[in-house]
């Protein structure tokens, strides 16, 4: 038998989510080799302790600046990929053309500003300024920028260049991190940032001009598409603004710790965020095969119950492995020893992560559905944690409740997580007992 007939035959009886999933699990778990070791080697090689746990931070920042062209993209997939389901391949055109102006004009606006307002949040976080500043909004905005387009591969099912795009893209960073890093530490570091973004930026733009030249016309599409924009994007503006305000926050707090604390974070996370490796993958196939469901009115939730329970599985695993193994594992490289008294928080860093995995199915089931009534207790519950950590850091005689310690970090995170994940969980209960398995589709 034919290679060929065995793979066709495989992708049928696994289904084309897991087996898009599987593909784009190899190509990145290729970049991912490259990319722990420049995260776990070569970027603490380079970028002193006491800037190391302003990475994350710093990160986090960069997206607040650009969360509201990140507010778009969202609606952008669906609309596309709609249109795409439809064979309307003229609005796909009108789509993709006015999202590289837009994403050009926000680009343009969002360097101006950070550029006035960044310099004081850096003297905040104790890092030097110089070319830092547009680094870091360089990078942050790239990748803000980049999930529009390959946001558009996505709703297309364009996997295989996706997949191809990825093979080239942590080779590329790691080079590009060899050359910066031992120029300027940190500033390197999101000079190497900035390579994967737009690599997906030119593949994309490549793959438009290819596709859509002048053998397709564009067509109006915003009039009748409007009121599913609108019904996406007020609610998606209220989860990123309260999202991107809580997790500012919670990275500003993280780096008011000392810097042993901050950079002991990075060196525990690296690790603990390898267990969403296996579902990063599934979601990013999961989104334009749950909205095409949605749009015929199929079931979808089995597949979200299968994504979630998977995430769990994974992720207990891999928390019960790193928890037994992390003192053993930090006293491997001597730059990983001084932080050997920080291995009992792997396990909690790790069920963390996991249980924000399983979160983020959730929410990608239920915008692709088009429901978002997860947003009646996710924005307050972010909101909530934003005062309290606003409080901790500008006035903890308020709460009474200071956070000193990475431990004590984690556990105040581990808590925040915790709970829109039990809320979903009910939430998910209550749908099905309500509607059975099926979509409700948005007119």
């Amino acid at each position: 038998m034919k290679l060929s007939k065995i793979l066709k035959d495989v992708k049928e009886k696994i289904g084309p989510l897991w087996w898009y999933a599987v593909i784009i699990f190899c190509v990145q778990r290729f970049s991912d080799v490259l990319n722990v070791f420049a995260g776990l080697w070569l970027v603490p090689k380079y970028v002193p302790q006491a800037e190391l746990g302003a990475v994350q931070p710093l990160a986090q920042i960069g997206g607040f600046l650009g969360f509201p062209l990140a507010v778009l993209v969202t609606p952008f997939i669906k609309l596309l990929n709609k249109h795409a389901t439809n064979g309307d391949l003229g609005k796909v055109k009108a789509l993709l053309r006015d999202a590289m102006i837009l994403s050009s004009v926000f680009f343009i606006g969002i360097m101006t500003i950070a550029r006035i307002f960044l310099p004081s949040i850096l003297e905040f976080m104790r890092v030097e300024d110089g070319l830092l500043t547009m680094a870091v909004v360089f990078a942050s905005v790239l990748g803000t920028l980049a999930p529009v387009f390959s946001g558009a591969l996505q709703a297309l099912k364009r996997f295989r260049l996706v997949s191809i795009s990825g093979l080239f893209s942590a080779p590329l960073r790691f080079a590009t991190l060899l050359f910066a890093l031992p120029v300027r530490g940190l500033t390197g570091y999101f000079v190497g940032q900035s390579v994967p973004p737009m690599l997906t930026i030119g593949v994309t733009a490549a793959d438009f001009f290819r596709k859509f030249g002048r053998k397709v016309k564009c067509e109006p599409y915003f009039r009748k598409d409007l009121p599913l924009f609108m019904a996406y994007l007020i609610p998606l503006s209220c989860l990123a603004l309260a999202g991107n305000l809580k997790g500012s926050l919670e990275m500003l707090t993280l780096r008011n710790l000392p810097d042993i604390h901050s950079a002991a974070h990075y060196h525990i996370t690296r690790f603990s965020d390898i267990a969403t490796y296996l579902v990063s993958p599934v979601l990013f196939v999961m989104f334009p095969l749950i909205s095409e469901k949605f749009e015929s009115g199929s079931k979808t939730h089995r597949m979200l119950i299968q994504t979630i329970a998977f995430t769990l599985a994974v992720g207990f695993i891999f928390s019960v492995v790193l928890a037994l193994m992390g003192p053993w594992i930090f006293s491997l490289l001597e730059m990983w020893r001084d932080y050997s008294s920080f291995t009992g928080l792997f396990g909690i860093a790790t069920v963390t992560a996991t249980l924000r995995m399983a979160s983020s199915c959730f929410t990608t089931h239920e915008v692709a559905c088009g429901r978002f009534r997860y947003a009646f207790y996710m924005v307050p519950i972010s909101l909530l944690e934003a005062a309290f950590y606003y409080l901790v850091l500008r006035h903890p005689s308020v709460l009474g409740v200071s956070i000193d310690t990475l431990g004590e970090f984690f556990n105040v995170v581990f808590v925040f997580t915790l709970i829109p994940f039990i809320a979903m969980t009910i939430d998910l209960f209550l749908e099905n007992r309500r509607n059975g398995t099926t979509c409700r589709v948005i007119d």
